[in-house]
């Protein structure tokens, strides 16, 4: 196998991968502390509106979507 059959097999994975979330009715969402805060450590509200609209455009499509977040501990930690 050369480089090319490489590449391509994997852009017919990713293609697959695609069309199954697309056709998906439950999507599972994990958002990390660097996704929810600023360069400071800071809770970043304008990524949490970013990100609470994507989701509100899932559920508006019919789609159930699971929110799973390792970055509760930094969403509160500039309130301790």
């Amino acid at each position: 196998m050369n480089s090319n059959e490489s590449i391509n097999e994997g852009d017919e994975s990713r293609a697959e991968s695609r069309t199954h979330l697309r056709s998906a009715q439950t999507l599972i969402v994990k958002v990390g502390s660097r996704v929810l805060t600023d360069p400071n450590g800071l809770l970043d509200i304008g990524q949490v509106g970013n990100l609470s609209r994507q989701i509100a455009h899932l559920v508006n499509d019919g789609r159930r979507v699971i929110l799973v977040s390792s970055g509760a501990v930094a969403a509160g930690v500039s309130k301790l």
